[in-house]
């Protein structure tokens, strides 16, 4: 039996994004471990999420907007075979300061 369960995040290398692997995971699990990865982070940072729930790239998204975190990219992984794997880089911040800030 394969063991799906994501990873705890890697920490950077120098300027590296941290690597946080939400495969496996379905709808509301990839942005709950989002959260909780995101408070471990040292802040600023830069991660990159990966999931292959086809709703987590939205969930992410929301996430994003309600936590003052910049969404930088989110693309389709186009050499993942199925199911598809997302790509998200966010920006988290030092601090909240940008809380409620529209940030288009």
């Amino acid at each position: 039996m394969i063991d799906s369960a994501p990873t705890e995040p890697k920490p950077p290398q120098h300027d590296e994004p941290a690597i946080i692997e939400l495969t496996g995971l379905k709808c509301p699990l990839p942005v709950l471990k989002l959260a909780r990865y995101a408070r471990q982070l040292a802040r600023p940072a830069i991660a990159q999420v990966i999931t292959d729930d086809p709703k987590a790239p939205e969930d992410i998204q929301h996430f994003c907007r309600e936590n003052a975190h910049v969404l930088i990219n989110q693309v389709e992984d186009k050499e993942s075979t199925s199911p598809t794997r997302t790509l998200s880089d966010i920006h988290f911040f030092a601090d909240q300061t940008l809380a409620g800030t529209k940030i288009e």
